[in-house]
């Protein structure tokens, strides 16, 4: 057979391959069909077509004895072709799958058994990584709890009254230490003062469990967050710290400082609120006792100015002289009429009476004038005065009230504040591990041996399925 007529064969052979799906086109039972469609018209081609069923299905015994029928009609017919055919008409593609297929032929049959090929083979594979490969991880433990004063043990009777009785921690708080333990802040301390990446990255470490040289900061995130363990227990409130590292000191010093670095945050933030807190109140009291000494001066300057101590006092004193004179005048003027009666004008004691009663008319006049004001040309009277004193002395009371209110509540907020500082309590120290926690060599190779039987099982239930429906 001539060149020209096998790249003929190959163009129709590569125009059935473009009319068929590529599900078809990879399935053997499709392709011997085809070939028993054009086995009369083109033996040719139809022995090109079970050329291709034979790569894809090489033990197939339809297939082989289908191929095996169509060799003898060729030798029968045209033995040229045959020869020619079977070597030249090939694609590289068929020749390098049948030189592979001839070698898997040659191996055992136990090799060749799609139960060992997906499940045995790379079961194998990952328990020599698991057992031979696969870096020790130790893991480190510590317990801890959030805890505050506790009040009534430390306090008097008068600040217990003040600051009522004792809460316990919420989950609240022993929350904000596992999300500080988490959080970038944390990782930075430790990288500072560990060299936490530079130990997860090391080439003594497997590849797969390492940390890579290429990795980002959010891939360093990612891992620690793997690498570190916080559990928190809602009854008790008490958290467990698991840190994991490639060496077991190197685990313990890291859960070390977790603990250390969690105690300066949790008693910061304690500490900061309350120096927060006792400073705003004690601006407030500032600004109390600031009203109180204003009250205080304003009143002093106002007794200093009108020379008074007690203007109601003195008021009072101004009206009991000016009515203890009014009854000596009216006293003197009868008297003055009953000696009238029996005198004359110009006697020495009606006289004398006579200017007695003037001088208490004059000394009333005086008195009336105190009480007006008008003797020294005050601008204010008696009454305005007492007023004004009433009102300086109302905001003295006042501001009196508001600066005892404020001590109070200066008090309390200092009980308040003791109240809300917190400590990180150790219930267990950070352990050495003695012996390798991950990895789970046995876990692991029973979980991946379940997965693969699985999967294994899920493919050979879809591939009958697609056979029965072909």
């Amino acid at each position: 057979m001539s060149q020209k007529e096998i790249n003929k064969i190959e163009n129709r052979f590569n125009d059935l391959k473009q009319l068929a799906t590529h599900a078809e086109w990879g399935n053997p039972a499709y392709i011997v069909r085809l070939s028993k469609k054009f086995e009369e018209k083109d033996l040719a081609l139809a022995y090109r077509l079970m050329q291709r069923a034979h790569i894809l299905k090489p033990e197939g015994p339809v297939v082989n004895e289908r191929l095996n029928l169509l060799v003898e009609k060729l030798k029968k017919e045209n033995p040229k072709a045959l020869k020619s055919g079977s070597s030249k008409a090939k694609t590289k593609i068929d020749i390098l799958a049948n030189h592979w297929l001839k070698k898997i032929n040659q191996l055992p049959a136990w090799s060749r058994n799609s139960l060992f090929v997906f499940v045995a083979l790379p079961w194998l594979v990952f328990a020599f990584y698991q057992i031979m490969w696969a870096s020790e991880r130790f893991e480190s433990q510590s317990q801890v709890v959030v805890k505050q004063p506790d009040d009534m043990a430390t306090l008097d009777a008068g600040m217990a009254m003040l600051s009522g009785l004792g809460v316990a921690t919420s989950d609240a708080d022993t929350e904000l230490v596992s999300a500080y333990i988490y959080s970038n802040d944390m990782i930075s301390y430790l990288d500072n003062e560990l060299g936490l990446r530079e130990h997860y990255s090391s080439f003594s470490n497997d590849f797969f469990s390492r940390l890579h040289l290429w990795s980002t900061r959010e891939d360093f995130y990612d891992y620690y967050q793997n690498h570190i363990l916080v559990e928190l227990d809602e009854m008790s409130s008490v958290l467990t710290i698991k840190a994991q590292a490639f060496t077991a000191d190197y685990a313990e010093k890291l859960n070390q400082k977790l603990i250390e670095r969690a105690e300066w945050f949790i008693n910061n933030v304690g500490h900061q609120m309350a120096k927060e807190q006792l400073a705003f109140v004690k601006g407030e009291h500032d600004l109390v006792a600031l009203k109180l000494d204003k009250a205080k001066n304003k009143l002093l300057e106002f007794q200093s100015k009108n020379n008074l101590l007690d203007p109601e006092a003195e008021g009072v004193a101004y009206q009991e002289i000016a009515y203890t004179l009014e009854a000596n005048l009216s006293a003197k003027k009868a008297e003055l009429y009953a000696m009238e009666a029996v005198m004359s004008d110009t006697s020495p004691q009606i006289r004398s009476l006579k200017r007695v009663i003037e001088a208490l008319e004059q000394q009333i006049i005086d008195e009336n004038r105190r009480l007006s004001g008008s003797e020294t040309n005050e601008q204010l009277t008696v009454g305005e005065k007492m007023a004004q004193f009433a009102d300086y002395k109302i905001d003295l009371e006042l501001a009196l009230q508001a600066y005892a209110s404020s001590l109070v509540s200066l008090e309390k907020s200092r009980v308040e504040a003791y109240r809300k500082l917190q400590y990180l309590v150790v219930i267990e120290k950070s352990t050495l591990p003695e012996d390798n926690t991950y990895p789970e060599v046995i876990y692991n190779l029973s979980l991946f041996a379940v997965i693969l039987l699985m999967l294994f099982a899920i493919i050979r239930i879809v591939k009958a399925t697609i056979r029965e429906l072909n």
